[in-house]
């Protein structure tokens, strides 16, 4: 009977795991669903009240004819929360005033007004492209959304960064920080008031999420390896601490969007998650408003920023992409996949051409967004417009062949070879592959549609770090010898398709 109630008990805690895993893989599926113009409703909301404050208010939401009661609503941001029509952020909380209380299994996300960006695209393309890269990328849809029954305009809805974390990390609680203006990634020394700012009388990073004590009792030390680590050795060792890898490619993807808004000029918006199990930094991509060329394109336009500003071969990580042969290689590489493949002319236009229809006509009938509809048409085109505080703002489709034209003459005057590493990420259920037992602590079982062929397969680490790899397909793989922790086995088909699934070493 004692052994009996045991198996009992594991079966149990096994189901409780696995279902845990398959909401925390789904959470968000239908919310984030960009295949639909989502309709979200508030009401019972004090309109003066939010525009006054950033308290949270209860009130009663509608998304897509699901109503769910009180749910925290509040403004958000900075510069976009000054919005001439009080077209401001918002951020949502399901679960504010009732614990556990869920939206498709999300209890936070946010709509972002697109204040400054009358395409009302550059965000959500922003983060799509990031995905292609396979960087840690928050989920985007749009949406219209009223207030009270008052139309209160098209919105970008984004995934909150605590709901990143826990899909990505398996923690929402993991450490964070944000750099401000001066977070130039170099190393100080080795204590928090090393990086003590006197002119803005704050810290270089502030802490974002999770515990401060915990997050400065490792980025010091990851900024000097990552900073004084000599070539032959780089990859190597700061991989045990930073994702290099990633890190290069999101410099990369920065200076090919002109998102200037980065560690490529203005240094804020830069966050770090520590995965504590690996005790690695992750770098993770974020706020994307700027991007396309919105800002600072007076003085640098698509037509001449190169692709090794001096931010990249005299930045204090960034130097070391364009003088360590295997960050170089990816970070070339990274511009190759973007202007030949998911960036390229024809592509953005296929993307802005798909997304414009979707919301043009939420856009043309909003009539609290800050410009008029006559510019929402020029910010997708071909030519070059002004806005109140930038004289030569690209439209989308002149952002895509001007950029592309410098990109790839740059390109071909260091002689780099474009090696595209890019194929099409579909989603495993769609592909039709599945893992199990999912957490593991030995084999790995996989199962693949019959009609899918496996060209080969790979296992990466949390830090971009290839731990195995196999042609062909296998029904099993062996994982007993890997360090517990998140691991990613990607699966690439002979039809030039890939597919990524999330496991657990236990």
């Amino acid at each position: 009977m004692k052994k009996h109630n045991i198996s009992l008990y594991l079966i149990i805690t096994l189901i409780l795991v696995c279902s845990s895993i398959e909401q925390l893989i789904a959470q968000g599926n239908s919310l984030f669903s960009d295949e639909v113009l989502h309709e979200i409703r508030f009401t019972n909301v004090d309109t003066s009240f939010f525009i006054q404050s950033k308290d949270y208010q209860m009130v009663t939401v509608s998304i897509d004819g699901t109503t769910i009661s009180d749910i925290g609503f509040r403004k958000k941001g900075n510069i976009s929360a000054f919005h001439p029509n009080n077209k401001v952020p918002f951020k949502i909380k399901t679960n504010r005033y009732v614990d556990g209380q869920l939206y498709d299994g999300i209890r936070e996300f946010t709509l972002h007004n697109n204040f400054q960006d009358p395409s009302m695209l550059r965000e959500k393309l922003t983060y799509d492209l990031l995905e292609d890269l396979d960087l840690y990328s928050l989920q985007t849809a749009f949406a219209k959304v009223y207030i009270n029954e008052q139309c209160w305009g098209l919105y970008t809805l984004v995934e909150a960064k605590d709901e990143l974390y826990r899909r990505a990390f398996g923690d929402d609680d993991g450490s964070v920080l944000e750099s401000l203006d001066f977070g130039y990634m170099c190393y100080e020394g080795p204590n928090q008031q090393d990086y003590y700012n006197d002119l803005f009388e704050d810290y270089d990073y502030i802490l974002d999420n999770g515990s401060e004590a915990l997050a400065w009792e490792h980025f010091p030390s990851m900024l000097e390896v990552a900073n004084n680590t000599p070539a032959d050795q780089y990859v190597d060792v700061v991989s045990e601490q930073l994702n290099i890898t990633d890190f290069t490619k999101y410099q990369a993807a920065n200076v090919f969007l002109l998102n200037f808004d980065s560690y490529i000029a203005f240094l804020g918006n830069q966050l770090y998650y520590y995965e504590e199990s690996t005790g690695i930094w992750q770098v993770i991509p974020w706020d994307f408003n700027a991007s396309f060329g919105l800002w600072n394109t007076n003085q640098n336009n698509p037509s001449d920023y190169p692709i090794l500003p001096n931010s990249i071969t005299n930045g204090c990580i960034g130097e070391h992409i364009p003088n360590v042969p295997e960050l170089r290689a990816i970070y070339l590489n990274t511009l190759c996949d973007l202007v030949n493949t998911y960036s390229s002319p024809s592509a953005l236009a296929e993307r802005v051409e798909h997304w414009s229809d979707q919301i043009q006509e939420a856009v043309l009938t909003d009539s609290r967004k800050a410009f008029d509809n006559a510019i929402f048409e020029t910010a997708l085109g071909d030519t070059y417009f002004s806005l109140p505080w930038e004289g030569n703002v690209p439209g989308l489709a002149a952002f895509g062949a001007d950029r592309a034209a410098k990109v790839q003459a740059d390109l071909m005057d260091i002689g780099h070879e474009c090696t595209i590493t890019s194929t099409t990420n579909i989603p495993q259920e769609d592909l039709q592959i599945s893992l199990y037992p999912n957490p593991s602590s030995d084999l790995l079982r996989i199962t693949v549609n019959s009609a899918i062929t496996i060209e080969h397969s790979q296992i990466f680490a949390s830090n971009g770090q290839s731990m195995q790899q196999w042609d062909g397909h296998r029904t099993e793989v062996n994982i007993s010898e890997l360090k517990p922790g998140i691991y990613f086995m990607k699966f690439f088909t002979t039809s030039g398709e890939y597919s990524t699934i999330r496991f657990v070493k236990q």
